[in-house]
């Protein structure tokens, strides 16, 4: 079976919080325990800082090539007018996945964590007309249990219902 595991969450701010830990602990394990199937690791380019990094901490578990880094415009941070950026980086990042040619997709949390500030590119289903099995780790609903102190303006609040459309999307959570 091949794999794709999307990894941005542990190339952004949630490195090495919680989220960011977990996530590459997964991974990890998912990559030592699952020996007989095919992993690929995805990273986004817009997190150069980080690439080199996460290619030596997977150095023995995962050949180099399969580490591929996607790109996307810059500028896809959420704000206002961004919107045919961001809806272009998504179809890209989902391109790059299905010339990949997976069986099944994880997503490390990166579904909920793009916002704002992080430029996380995610989604799913917007471009497969070919089912593709989509899996994804999702640590909280902050936002949700406060949106007056996490969904502060009409621009957050889309972004996260369009996030939870994407996570309807799934097939496994």
């Amino acid at each position: 079976m091949r794999i794709v595991l999307d990894l941005q969450n542990i190339q952004g701010p949630s490195k090495l919080r919680g989220i960011g830990r977990n996530a590459f602990a997964l991974a990890q394990a998912m990559i030592s325990i699952a020996t007989e199937d095919e992993f690929y690791i995805i990273l986004n380019k817009q997190f150069p800082e980080h690439i080199e990094q996460i290619r030596y901490d997977f150095r023995s578990i995962i050949p180099q090539s399969n580490i591929k880094i996607f790109d996307v415009p810059l500028g896809c941070t959420f704000n206002e007018g961004n919107y045919a950026r961001i809806a272009a980086a998504e179809l890209l990042r989902e391109n790059f996945i299905l010339n990949l040619k997976p069986d099944i997709i994880h997503i490390g949390s990166g579904l909920l964590e793009s916002g704002p500030s992080i430029p996380g590119i995610c989604s799913v289903g917007k471009l497969s007309s070919t089912k593709i099995t989509v899996a994804a780790t999702l640590h909280d609903f902050i936002p949700m249990t406060d949106p007056f102190l996490y969904l502060p303006d009409n621009n957050c609040k889309s972004l996260y219902k369009q996030r939870l459309d994407y996570i309807s999307k799934t097939d496994l959570i």
